[in-house]
């Protein structure tokens, strides 16, 4: 009688034990959205991403649940463009609805495929997804070191432990992450986790059930340690400009040809040049040693890439997420110099066009600018112009 006493209570705290362990994320998410996320801080957050948004899980997450915020995945173009990038355009919520940036230099479409994975209930949220060439320029796809430096073992945690990731398509991610495993090289028991992924043999799938308990005891204290990242990271931000973002505000009448005209008048100050590349880089790109260096180059068009971007596109279709694909075009001036061939960069304009419309989604194409003065500002990022001109096509997708 007296064992059946004490046994009670044991059981009813090892119960109480796991589902906190369960449900760290929804309790840790919980405490942020009320103590820190408050009103005016997912906006400002988004404006100028702390590390933790890209790295960390509970910003993204209110990102998502958030309607007048529009997140926008890519790398570094998305900080390119001075006045008219589009943190600075609706930085003040002109037209009702404030840009959250995701992504930095070195983001490729794994990265992304993780930060969209791990979201739950994002049915017809609207996202905008930049991608630039130089993501299809290795025949690898994302190098590892790139992959383990833009994403996080608490970002494949929210992967592998996702209930609204079907199982067929968690298999899939699983084994792309699986081919770059440097994301996990510090983590002991994540490795050896995302190893029983490799068969289904009844020997891994036993190890995948012993390492159960372990792994999520450590996902739980990763998920403590990100609300812990949102606090530092929230506290951090201006909380004038918090302040100004949790304001109510009513649509403005934009001018969009006025911007524009702005742009080119602030890029000629900036680039007196033919190649479209802001003066400050011209030295270190335009000289002998980049003259023809990528003739007979066709690399482009047989990157493992294109396998990301596919399985990116069926998780988007599971996710019944409503993208906005936007295909940074080659700075063609500059490409006419190294030798990369016109007809390589067709090839790859239609081929990646062909794939996203095929797949049922919007794609802006501006390739045709390619060769337009001030839409790129270097070698490879939108410049003034270019993204005056994105700003309009943005704020026209969220309103439609």
């Amino acid at each position: 009688m007296m064992n059946a006493k004490r046994l009670g209570p044991m059981v009813i705290a090892f119960i109480i034990f796991w589902l906190t362990i369960l449900y760290t994320g929804a309790i840790t998410q919980d405490i942020a959205d009320y103590f820190w996320l408050t009103p005016g801080v997912i906006e400002a957050a988004g404006l100028a991403p702390p590390q933790e948004v890209l790295l960390g899980s509970i910003f993204q997450h209110k990102a998502m649940k958030t309607g007048d915020v529009l997140p926008m995945y890519g790398s570094s173009e998305l900080g390119t463009g001075y006045d008219f990038n589009p943190t600075r355009v609706f930085a003040n919520r002109p037209t009702d609805f404030t840009p959250f940036i995701i992504g930095r230099g070195s983001c490729q479409t794994l990265v992304h495929i993780l930060n969209i994975a791990a979201q739950n209930d994002i049915k017809e949220k609207k996202i905008v997804i930049t991608f630039s060439p130089d993501w299809f320029g290795n025949l690898q796809g994302i190098p590892n070191d790139k992959f383990s430096d833009n994403s996080s073992p608490l970002k494949v945690y929210d992967v592998l432990f996702n209930p609204d990731l079907s199982p067929k398509l968690k298999n899939r991610i699983v084994k792309r992450i699986l081919d770059l495993p440097q994301v996990a090289k510090d983590d002991y028991l994540l490795k050896e986790y995302l190893t029983t992924y490799k068969s289904s043999d009844w020997k891994s799938l036993m190890t995948r059930l012993f390492l159960w308990p372990q792994v999520r005891l450590e996902y739980a204290s990763m998920q403590i340690q990100d609300a812990r990242n949102v606090k530092i990271a929230s506290s951090k931000l201006d909380r004038r400009i918090v302040t100004k973002l949790a304001s109510p505000t009513s649509d403005q009448a934009v001018n969009w040809e006025k911007i524009k005209e702005q742009a080119v008048t602030l890029a000629k100050t900036k680039m007196k040049n033919d190649f479209n590349i802001e003066d400050d880089l011209y030295a270190k790109n335009v000289k002998p040693a980049t003259k023809g260096y990528q003739k007979g180059a066709n690399k482009l068009n047989d990157s493992v890439e294109y396998d990301d971007l596919k399985l990116m596109l069926e998780l988007l279709k599971e996710k019944h997420v409503r993208p906005l694909f936007v295909m940074i075009p080659h700075n063609g001036l500059f490409r006419d110099y190294t030798g990369l061939s016109l007809d390589i960069r067709k090839t790859y304009y239609q081929k990646v066009f062909r794939i996203i419309q095929d797949a049922g989604f919007q794609c802006v194409d501006l390739s045709s600018h390619e060769r337009e003065l001030y839409f790129m500002q270097d070698p490879w990022h939108l410049g003034w112009k270019g993204w005056a001109e994105l700003d309009q096509i943005i704020n026209d997708f969220d309103h439609n």
